[in-house]
């Protein structure tokens, strides 16, 4: 298109629309209690390896535990710990590798599983953060280095449950200033960012999710609570997840609502899977009598 046409264009759009906005919905409060998840997680020994984000569904859980008293879980941060006298079961954390390099998470998560933790977890999760993919990252590369070092830590670690997580998004902003900018051909480097994630989270969907647990740490930021989910397309009809924006304070990070709902979905994802494994040792338990 004619710039000279174009431009004029532009500027009565934003003189019409005024300022961008945001245009989410104000979300409700999901009341169911979550003692009703904490009871089968508080008899477990659980390592969540993470980084940023990680520690706002840390601070999820603590904010739901400190709203119901009948939710009690052992929640312990690694960093002041000793892990050669921990508690029956637990809820253990730590920071692991360096943001930027999620090559360094694998070594270092499969470092301390089998060095530290060896014997004493029944289950344990590897979180990517969303700023280790961005619009350059290999995608099939560094799939194949996580592949790896959670297939050599399953046949390392017999005794230990395996959950494999989906990579955080970030929020994608829709506006018309957004538009404009596409629309003159300025890469949107968030939405390709994005779309690297969702690739990232296809991939380990499809390779463990019939076999392996799963939590899917992207749809939970980007469902509201009566089930529509935030997507946003580019330079096709696809659609790709995007982190909510009333979910979030800085576009990545989650706020005080947001870590709280992804903190629920992520209690509830576990007490699901804990009482499944739990009901299959109890029935392979009952056939071997």
């Amino acid at each position: 298109m004619n710039k000279r046409i174009l431009y004029p264009l532009i500027f009565s759009l934003f003189a019409v629309n005024g300022c961008e906005q945001n245009g989410q919905q104000t979300m409700e409060t999901d009341a169911e209690p979550i003692h009703r998840f904490t009871k089968s997680i508080e008899s477990k020994r659980i390592y969540f390896a993470h980084m940023s984000v990680g520690q706002d569904i840390i601070n999820g859980i603590n904010d739901l535990l400190k709203e119901n008293s009948r939710a009690s879980l052992t929640i312990i941060d690694k960093a002041n710990a000793d892990t050669g006298s921990l508690p029956e079961s637990f809820l253990l954390h730590s920071k692991v590798g360096e943001n930027t390099k999620p090559v360094s998470k694998c070594l270092d998560y499969r470092s301390i599983v089998n060095s530290e933790l060896k014997d004493k977890i029944d289950y344990a999760l590897l979180k990517f953060c969303y700023i280790d993919i961005n619009e350059n990252t290999n995608v099939p590369e560094l799939f194949d280095t996580y592949r790896s070092t959670i297939d050599k830590l399953i046949s390392e670690n017999p005794g230990t449950r395996f959950i494999h997580i989906t990579v955080p998004l970030r929020y994608t902003d829709s506006g018309l200033q957004v538009w404009v900018r596409e629309l003159i051909g300025q890469p949107n480097k968030t939405k390709m960012a994005n779309i690297k994630r969702n690739e990232f989270n296809n991939l380990l969907k499809d390779h463990y999710g019939r076999n392996q647990p799963v939590f899917d740490l992207a749809v939970a930021q980007s469902t509201y609570p009566d089930g529509r989910t935030e997507t946003f397309t580019y330079k096709s009809d696809y659609t790709y997840n995007t982190l909510i924006g009333d979910y979030t304070y800085d576009g990545g990070h989650l706020n005080e609502y947001g870590r709280q709902k992804v903190a629920r979905d992520f209690l509830k994802f576990l007490d699901k899977q804990i009482k499944q494994d739990d009901s299959r040792k109890n029935l392979a338990s009952t056939l071997a009598e």
